[in-house]
């Protein structure tokens, strides 16, 4: 059974459902020369926290489908868009950090059954094109800290504001 998997420097792709039903796999180490990981690739795993490096530029759907254990994701790459279905069925997902290079959010699925998504933190300057009730799976007691300069931006964003009394700004300099 997969646990630990490392991934070999100068891998650029992870494949279609790469990692698919990997119920053991606790922890996967992704090189900096991963710049694209496929749709469904980490379905089904058993990891419980992941970050994803700055080098990946695009991911497909289903990415997390249906991993049950994952309680935090970083995506820390530069992707533009969040596939449907990337966080579908994740119950456990506590907190996700979206970068700031994401401009949309697909209009369904992407955190559907996320049930324990307390906290999001959403690093675009500019409020991310999405759709109606994108977050409306998740707890009504949620945060999405978003920068602070853009608060105003969210709240009145359209589908963004269903969720203004969630808003609240945060200092992402680092």
């Amino acid at each position: 059974h997969l646990e630990d998997v490392y991934i070999s420097y100068g891998t650029t792709t992870i494949e279609d459902k790469a990692f698919y039903f990997c119920k053991k796999l606790a922890n996967i180490h992704i090189p900096d020369s991963v710049t694209t990981i496929m749709a469904g690739a980490f379905m089904h795993t058993g990891f419980s926290n992941i970050t994803i490096p700055y080098s990946v530029v695009a991911f497909g759907s289903d990415m997390f489908w249906g991993c049950s254990n994952l309680t935090s994701v970083t995506l820390r790459c530069n992707i533009t868009k969040i596939r449907y279905h990337t966080f579908y069925d994740c119950t456990n997902l506590k907190e996700v950090t979206i970068p700031s290079s994401v401009t949309s959010i697909d209009i369904y699925g992407v955190f559907e059954n996320c049930t324990s998504l307390a906290t999001i933190y959403c690093k675009p300057v500019v409020p991310p094109t999405c759709g109606e009730a994108f977050l409306e799976d998740t707890p009504e007691d949620r945060k999405i800290y978003v920068p602070m300069e853009s608060v105003e931006a969210y709240k009145s964003a359209e589908y963004w504001s269903e969720y203004a009394d969630s808003i609240v700004g945060y200092d992402f300099s680092e």
